[in-house]
Protein backbone atom coordinates (compact mmCIF):
# COMPACT_ATOMS: atom_id res chain seq x y z
CA UNK A 1 0.00 0.00 0.00
CA UNK A 2 1.56 3.34 -1.17
CA UNK A 3 1.43 5.64 2.01
CA UNK A 4 1.48 8.48 -0.60
CA UNK A 5 -1.94 7.90 -1.29
CA UNK A 6 -3.10 8.11 2.17
CA UNK A 7 -1.78 11.55 2.44
CA UNK A 8 0.41 10.50 5.05
CA UNK A 9 3.93 11.57 3.03
CA UNK A 10 4.33 13.57 0.18
CA UNK A 11 6.62 15.23 -2.22
CA UNK A 12 5.08 18.53 -4.01
CA UNK A 13 3.65 22.14 -2.72
CA UNK A 14 1.89 20.32 0.06
CA UNK A 15 4.98 18.70 1.52
CA UNK A 16 6.90 22.13 1.03
CA UNK A 17 4.24 24.13 3.10
CA UNK A 18 4.17 21.18 5.84
CA UNK A 19 7.75 20.96 5.80
CA UNK A 20 8.49 24.57 6.22
CA UNK A 21 5.49 24.60 9.30
CA UNK A 22 7.55 22.07 10.69
CA UNK A 23 10.81 23.76 11.24
CA UNK A 24 10.17 26.82 11.96
CA UNK A 25 8.94 25.32 15.07
CA UNK A 26 12.18 24.29 16.22
CA UNK A 27 13.89 27.45 15.09
CA UNK A 28 16.30 28.65 17.65
CA UNK A 29 14.47 32.10 18.10
CA UNK A 30 11.19 30.19 18.48
CA UNK A 31 12.16 27.66 20.72
CA UNK A 32 14.11 30.76 23.21
CA UNK A 33 10.53 32.47 23.27
CA UNK A 34 9.19 29.85 25.09
CA UNK A 35 11.52 30.23 28.05
CA UNK A 36 9.33 32.77 29.84
CA UNK A 37 6.12 30.40 29.12
CA UNK A 38 8.23 27.71 30.81
CA UNK A 39 9.58 29.27 33.69
CA UNK A 40 6.13 30.24 34.31
CA UNK A 41 5.09 26.82 34.78
CA UNK A 42 8.39 25.56 36.85
CA UNK A 43 7.60 28.89 39.13
CA UNK A 44 4.12 27.90 39.48
CA UNK A 45 4.97 24.27 40.13
CA UNK A 46 7.31 24.63 42.70
CA UNK A 47 5.45 27.32 44.80
CA UNK A 48 4.02 24.36 47.23
CA UNK A 49 7.86 22.26 47.22
CA UNK A 50 9.16 22.25 50.36
CA UNK A 51 12.74 21.71 51.40
CA UNK A 52 12.56 18.20 53.43
CA UNK A 53 9.36 16.97 51.56
CA UNK A 54 10.21 14.08 48.56
CA UNK A 55 8.89 14.40 45.65
CA UNK A 56 9.37 12.08 42.45
CA UNK A 57 10.59 13.83 40.00
CA UNK A 58 9.29 11.67 36.95
CA UNK A 59 5.88 12.82 37.63
CA UNK A 60 6.64 16.52 38.43
CA UNK A 61 8.20 16.84 35.28
CA UNK A 62 5.77 14.87 33.27
CA UNK A 63 3.45 17.56 34.25
CA UNK A 64 5.58 20.25 33.71
CA UNK A 65 6.27 18.95 30.14
CA UNK A 66 2.32 18.27 29.58
CA UNK A 67 1.65 22.09 30.72
CA UNK A 68 3.87 23.16 28.58
CA UNK A 69 3.29 21.34 25.77
CA UNK A 70 0.11 21.96 26.23
CA UNK A 71 0.04 26.21 26.46
CA UNK A 72 2.79 26.20 23.41
CA UNK A 73 0.98 24.13 20.95
CA UNK A 74 -2.57 24.27 21.52
CA UNK A 75 -3.36 27.55 24.10
CA UNK A 76 -4.50 25.67 26.85
CA UNK A 77 -3.18 25.66 30.43
CA UNK A 78 -3.91 22.00 31.44
CA UNK A 79 -3.52 22.61 35.34
CA UNK A 80 -1.32 19.60 36.17
CA UNK A 81 2.12 21.59 37.25
CA UNK A 82 0.17 23.86 39.35
CA UNK A 83 0.26 23.87 43.18
CA UNK A 84 -3.05 22.39 43.56
CA UNK A 85 -1.94 19.33 41.94
CA UNK A 86 1.39 18.92 43.34
CA UNK A 87 -0.55 17.74 47.06
CA UNK A 88 -0.56 14.47 45.82
CA UNK A 89 2.06 13.10 42.99
CA UNK A 90 -0.41 10.01 42.03
CA UNK A 91 -3.25 12.26 40.99
CA UNK A 92 -2.91 13.89 37.56
CA UNK A 93 -6.62 14.31 37.18
CA UNK A 94 -7.87 18.21 38.31
CA UNK A 95 -10.42 18.94 35.95
CA UNK A 96 -13.60 17.66 35.23
CA UNK A 97 -13.86 13.97 33.99
CA UNK A 98 -16.50 14.83 31.13
CA UNK A 99 -14.31 17.41 29.81
CA UNK A 100 -12.70 16.42 26.29
CA UNK A 101 -9.30 18.62 27.89
CA UNK A 102 -9.63 15.79 30.36
CA UNK A 103 -9.41 13.18 28.31
CA UNK A 104 -6.53 14.09 26.26
CA UNK A 105 -4.53 14.89 29.59
CA UNK A 106 -5.31 10.98 30.71
CA UNK A 107 -4.36 9.67 27.60
CA UNK A 108 -1.80 11.79 27.08
CA UNK A 109 -0.24 11.11 30.85
CA UNK A 110 -1.05 7.48 30.25
CA UNK A 111 1.00 6.99 26.83
CA UNK A 112 3.16 8.90 28.21
CA UNK A 113 3.89 6.88 31.64
CA UNK A 114 3.72 3.70 29.62
CA UNK A 115 6.36 4.68 27.19
CA UNK A 116 8.44 6.07 30.15
CA UNK A 117 8.07 2.36 31.54
CA UNK A 118 9.18 0.62 28.38
CA UNK A 119 12.49 2.65 28.37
Amino acid sequence: MKIFYLGIACRDARWSTMRNTILSVYQPSHLASLVPTMQTYIDSATQNLHEEEEITFSNLSLKLVTDVTGQAAFGVDFGLSGPQTLVTDDSVRNVDENNEVSDFINQHMNATTQLRMDL
